[in-house]
């Protein structure tokens, strides 16, 4: 199948490099459900008893092996098909990924089916483990070569997606088990077949869409670093040299000890919740069920991926070295403290500290093959990724056991399940002290290993050295920008993660407390006619005082004293003039906006060339022509700033409002909770306020700046 060649998968000029991320997100969209399979753990206990385990029923610690086989052989898989995929291509192996992750699927399927833990192990584990490996492999050292510019950018770009895929994969596995289950069937065994089809999908959409840059190519404007830090070395070692280093080893133990850490509490953590917040321990009203759990799951992984993104952006600004240091340091922080927060029975810093731990976990991940980047080179960059990912299936190993293992072990000793996963806690504490000495001994890799004739490699025509070497030696060819062949492509992956993220918040808040979504709607309501009145008075009366410069030096002085007033006082003064409600919100909304917004625009309006102005007006430019080409940039510069903080304030009023006099509203259940010394509660809306503003900033604010600030983007 010649369409599956390396050769068939070259870019031809003109090609988009935008196009390559949906690709790889694609996939590991796919791929990241190994993340959430522990929502199907305690199903696969009950496939007998159906509403609780019965006789013949597989046990709990049985059923986790699955989890460990996947990624055991995902590091094995990509450690041993790393230059086959170098030479053969990122298609091919993305093509036999999907055929290896679906069919895994299937082949449970049939498992469940016939009560077949062999078959689970064969389909799930090897098989859909071979297809982990070289799913995750494939794209991120393709990105790598379309993004020389910003390689840590580039592979939480790719990698970001496998924390996604949980996020995605743990409210539809919990749908379609909720769809297909009966008073016979707990439905598990029709939730693998359709996963299997959809991700097989998926995964085919990722793999015929992916491309290779072509021999010479670099991105436009770019020019290779002429210096480079101590541990970025524009250097290149090919893979066996790598191995032969201590640099690779200490990598090697620096990625196995911080996913050793972070593995096991994922691949329980919907059990491990539910067992230190149940019934027993906190009480019926605060206990976590299965539902609960499962948002629990989808948070993790919601934190998983954006700290994949994140984190591995972070580390092209503080270095690979440093980011790692934060991940060690404050991860063994967090665990130390975990038991001590879970004992206390406070669910909201529970909660909030493993989601760091996994935002972490997840940005050691992204940020690894730029690491290996720094030492390395580019040359073998995606084979030496493959062998080091060993240090995965090592960990995929031990970071169950000692979570599953140790926990049987202390409940067997008569020590309540609650209080069993302490010790565990404090040796993944020990874990990351180690991986910091690791990563302390890091240093640059010694000139002996380097590749002496590299530029010889890049052009030897070898699919072998076919690396993003190139980018350093070779001419650039243009790559053309937009177009609906990249935003379809990127609606593709960024629907099921929309989809995602919205459950994840939902469960989220079904977690923390009993949300009432219809509480938003008076908030939004109060804030949203607020910040439209004061943008509309502020910015008309701005642009009056910013034509007239008398009326401008009236306003200065006022404008400077309301900018002072803090909102509280106006809030006040509402309480007193119109009782509050959804009048008084407004006014105080507006009042205090409105300053900013009036200064903004004023300022805009004075800064206008007169010159420009005059020239435009000489040449006869008609007037919407004037607005376009010199008002908008100069307004653009300071009203949108002013526009975002308006917004964000205009919200927070009025929840500050709220609170003190509504019935209704967020304010007004925040107050509610706070007589009630509900903490959880207040947290929930706390976390709800936070997504509004960020939801109207990027639903109103960004797409005003692309319009009107197109040079930054």
């Amino acid at each position: 199948m010649k369409f599956l060649d390396r050769q068939a998968t070259v870019a031809k000029p003109g090609f988009n490099r935008w196009l390559v991320p949906p690709a790889a997100l694609a996939v590991h969209l796919a791929i990241g459900q190994i993340y959430a399979y522990s929502v199907f753990n305690a199903p696969l206990t009950k496939l007998i008893g159906i509403s609780k385990p019965a006789a013949g029923d597989w046990q709990l610690a049985t059923v986790g092996w699955i989890f460990s086989i996947a990624l055991a052989m995902l590091g094995a898989s990509a450690a041993l098909f790393g230059t086959w995929m170098e030479r053969v291509g990122p298609r091919k192996a993305m093509f036999v990924a999907a055929c290896c992750f679906g069919s895994g699927f299937l082949i449970s399927a049939l498992g469940v089916h016939r009560h077949n833990l062999f078959l689970l192990y064969l389909g799930n584990g090897v098989i859909g483990g071979v297809g982990l490996g070289l799913g995750y492999i494939g794209p991120v050292s393709t990105l790598m070569k379309w993004f020389p510019d910003k390689p840590g950018m580039a592979t939480g770009l790719a990698i970001m997606g496998f924390g996604g895929g949980a996020m995605l994969a743990s409210p539809l596995s919990v749908a379609l088990m909720g769809f297909f289950s009966s008073p016979v069937s707990v439905g598990v065994a029709e939730t693998f077949v359709v996963l299997g089809i959809f991700y097989f999908v998926l995964m085919m959409f990722g793999a015929f869409t992916i491309r290779v840059p072509a021999d010479g190519w670099k991105p436009d404007g770019y020019v290779a670093p002429k210096s480079a830090g101590r541990l970025v070395s524009n250097n290149h070692v090919n893979v066996s040299q790598a191995m032969k280093t201590p640099q690779f080893w200490l990598l090697f133990w620096i990625l196995c000890l911080n996913v050793t850490a972070g593995i096991g509490v994922l691949g329980q953590a919907s059990v491990m919740i539910q067992e230190l917040f149940s019934e027993v321990s906190v009480g019926k009203s605060a206990a976590v069920g299965a539902g609960a759990a499962a948002g629990f799951v989808s948070l993790l992984s919601l934190f998983n991926m954006g700290g994949r993104f994140v984190w591995s952006s972070v580390s092209d600004k503080i270095g690979r070295k440093n980011t790692y240091t934060v991940f060690f340091v404050l991860g063994a922080l967090l665990y130390f403290a975990i038991p001590s927060i879970g004992a206390s029975g406070n669910k909201a810093l529970f909660i909030i500290g493993f989601c760091a731990i996994i935002s972490m976990y997840g940005g050691g991940f992204a940020a690894i093959p730029a690491y290996l980047k720094d030492l390395f080179g580019t040359y073998q960059v995606g084979a030496i990724h493959g062998r080091i990912l060993l240090a995965w299936s090592t960990a995929a190993v031990i970071g169950p056991v000692l979570v599953n293992y140790i926990r049987q072990g202390q409940i067997d000793r008569g020590v309540p399940a609650a209080e069993a996963y302490g010790v565990t806690m404090y040796i993944m504490a020990a874990l990351l002290v180690a991986g910091l000495l690791c990563n302390l001994c890091v240093k640059a890799v010694h000139e002996k290993h380097h590749e002496t004739d590299i530029k010889k490699a890049a052009v030897s025509g070898n699919p072998d050295d076919e690396t993003a070497i190139s980018d350093a030696y070779l001419l650039k060819e243009n790559v053309s920008r937009g177009g609906i062949s990249v935003w379809w492509r990127w609606a593709v992956v960024s629907i099921p993660l929309v989809y995602g993220v919205v459950m994840v918040f939902a469960k989220a808040l079904d977690l923390l407390s009993d949300f009432d979504a219809a509480e938003i709607v008076p908030t939004l309501y109060r804030a949203g006619s607020g910040i439209a009145l004061a943008l509309a008075l502020g910015i008309g009366l701005g642009l009056l005082a910013g034509s007239f410069k008398t009326l401008a030096l009236f306003c200065r002085p006022l404008i400077s004293i309301l900018l002072g007033m803090p909102p509280i006082v106006w809030v006040v003064l509402a309480l007193f003039w119109f009782e509050m409600g959804t009048v008084g919100a407004v006014f105080t909304i507006v009042i205090t906006v409105l300053p900013l917004t009036f200064a903004a625009a004023m300022r805009g309006m004075m800064t206008v060339d007169g010159s420009l102005k005059e020239m435009l007006e000489a040449y006869r430019v008609p007037w919407l022509g004037r607005v376009r080409h010199l008002y908008l940039p100069h307004l653009a510069n300071h009203l949108l700033p002013a526009v975002g903080v308006a917004v964000g304030m205009g919200v927070k009023i009025a929840v500050m409002a709220e609170l003190l006099a509504t019935d209704n509203g967020i304010g007004a259940r925040i107050a509610a909770a706070r007589s009630m010394l509900d903490t959880q509660e207040v947290l929930a809306y706390v976390l709800v306020v936070l997504a509004v503003i960020f939801v109207v900033e990027y639903l109103l604010v960004e797409p005003l700046r692309i319009l009107l600030m197109p040079w930054e983007h």
